[in-house]
């Protein structure tokens, strides 16, 4: 029998292995992250909080307080909780912690679900590295400019500082990333030229935004960016003739989808959770519990209705278009972009009832805790402007971002912001060359790295400086950009012997960054695996962070005394 080989799907998974290898490698026989206790930390005081958060609500515990707002991480770390307790017996105490009898017991169960999810943070970097990879790939269809620069956001400081932890950097990225690929993948496929194709698309991307936005809001500006290049593509495939038709039966669709999200908003989950009172607020004061919930108004319904009522007022002003004199392609246009946006809509929906489902131990938990969330979202996004300093945008705040970037994502020992610098000018030559070919990918090459800038400039707004985990994010949108940027610049470089010459000296380059970086990953002196950290610091830490664990296991051994 003939066996056909495939030499790209072969290239393919070969990159991803290889890629995979040396974040495995890393994590288990260098810095052997499993071997140290719960207590033990690497810059990242919230690891066990998180584990314990997780466990908590697997008990039917409360969710009392949201830091990033994190839930996405408590789901995803929760369910393969679950899904090991059925497996193996001595999983089954993180689903009983009412049956702890003295201290030792909750420590155990704390050392289990942090070291645990530490493997599960490794899985989800995996997840994420195959997105990037398969991001690129799509974008570029060039596998070694994929493997190459997927490389380089993998092993940069500020990656390898985060993949490891049990933090929200990670997911945050992994669903956004995500729903950027599936976009891409389902826009290259397929012509939007029904409802049920706005459905495929426009509905799981909705629900990939919500549970990112769930683990953490720092890729906020991200989603913006993503969504007007989602319109602006819409007004570009409209231009093409491949757009929906405005008939009847597509109107009644799109006002269909509009009043659906008002039938399914979870309106409970806008309301103000029953312990923030007056007097709770008022014990708060100066902390960071002040800080997310501020002001604590009574909900947030009466700005989501008016969005969600704004939508059926589009929807029903097509019916209204329709029948004015004005080109197809307009009406044709409007109809696809609020289409979108109401599918959209009810993705970010479903998302909401969607991320505490797995692990809720009640219907009353589940409903509690959804309430919390969306509450707590809500109040994030009024109180992130109170964390921000007005005027950090000066040149003392480029300072930092390049002062960050020095240690944190260099490229053979060149800050990658001058790199950066670079790529933008000769894109911009490139964009007013008339014999430019598929200016696109220089455009989207730009944005992916002025987005990546804007994430830096907000994150250094925060008690003007760079938490050195918040790295990842611009560190991954770099990469992409110049993958682009690559990519196309070596089909515009032309034939001849200089283009030649200067396409040879960037691989070149590209692979002693991978050689060097690949030696130093290999022969890095392995970690013992011994903690020499004192157990006190990250208890107490653990206990004021992760509330509704300890208070559960706190009345859990007064009452099996």
């Amino acid at each position: 029998m003939k066996v056909h080989f495939d030499s790209k799907k072969c290239g393919y998974v070969g990159g991803i292995l290889i890629l995979c290898f040396f974040l495995i490698h890393n994590f288990f026989f260098v810095e052997k992250y499993v071997d140290y206790p719960w207590y033990h930390i690497w810059l990242n005081d919230v690891e066990s909080a998180n584990a314990g958060q997780t466990v908590a609500i697997l008990n039917n515990g409360e969710l009392y307080f949201i830091l990033h707002p994190g839930a996405t991480v408590f789901t995803i770390h929760g369910t393969v909780y679950r899904i090991l307790s059925w497996i193996s017996p001595s999983y089954q105490k993180l689903m009983h912690l009412s049956d702890v009898k003295n201290l030792s017991d909750p420590l155990k169960i704390l050392d289990l679900a942090t070291r645990t999810s530490r493997v599960i943070a490794l899985g989800t970097s995996l997840l994420l590295l195959i997105v990037i990879f398969a991001l690129i790939n799509q974008l570029t269809t060039n596998l070694l400019i994929s493997f190459l620069f997927t490389f380089y956001i993998i092993t940069s400081p500020a990656f390898l500082i985060d993949y490891p932890m049990v933090r929200a950097e990670t997911p945050n990225l992994l669903f956004f990333f995500g729903a950027v690929l599936f976009y891409v993948f389902r826009i290259r496929k397929n012509a939007l030229s029904s409802v049920s194709e706005y459905i495929k698309l426009s509905a799981p991307i909705g629900v990939m935004i919500g549970l990112s936005a769930f683990a953490k809001l720092k890729t906020g500006p991200a989603i913006e960016v993503f969504l007007g290049v989602i319109l602006f593509q819409l007004f570009q495939i409209n231009r093409e003739g491949n757009v929906i038709k405005l008939n009847s039966r597509n109107l009644w669709f799109c006002l269909s989808f509009s009043l659906i999200n008002l039938i399914l908003m979870p309106w409970w989950a806008l309301k103000r959770p029953a312990f923030l009172t007056i007097q709770y607020l008022q014990s708060i004061k100066g902390s960071d519990y002040a800080r997310v919930y501020s002001s604590a108004p009574d909900g947030f319904i009466f700005p989501v209705l008016s969005v969600l009522l704004c939508l059926v007022f589009l929807s029903i002003l097509l019916f209204v278009l329709m029948r004015l004199e004005c080109s197809d392609k307009i009406k044709e246009g409007a109809l696809s972009i609020v289409l979108f946006f109401n599918l959209f809509v009810i993705g970010l929906i479903l998302a909401i009832y969607m991320v505490f489902l797995p692990i809720s131990a009640s219907f009353s938990g589940y409903i509690e805790n959804t309430r919390h969330l969306v509450y707590s979202f809500f109040t994030h996004v009024l109180s992130y402007q109170r964390v921000l300093v007005v005027d950090a945008i000066d040149i003392n705040t480029i300072k930092r971002v390049i002062t960050f970037h020095t240690g944190q994502s260099n490229f053979l020992n060149i800050n990658i912001i001058f790199v950066l610098v670079l790529t933008i000018f000769v894109s911009f030559l490139r964009l007013l060359t008339k014999s430019t070919t598929n200016k696109k990918l220089y455009i989207l090459a730009n944005i992916f790295i002025i987005t990546g800038f804007i994430l830096d400039i907000l994150a250094s707004m925060r008690l003007k400086r760079i938490f050195i985990n918040y790295g990842i994010y611009s560190t991954s949108f770099y990469g992409i950009g110049l993958a682009l940027f690559v990519s196309q610049e070596f089909k515009n470089l032309g034939s001849n012997f200089y283009a030649k010459g200067v396409r040879l000296l960037i691989i070149v380059t590209l692979f002693s960054h991978v050689f060097l970086k690949s030696y130093n990953l290999l022969t890095k002196p392995r970690a013992s695996g011994i903690s020499t950290q004192s157990l006190l610091p990250e208890l107490l830490n653990s206990r004021a962070h992760g509330t509704p664990f300890w208070r559960m296991a706190e009345e859990s051994i007064g009452k099996n005394k």
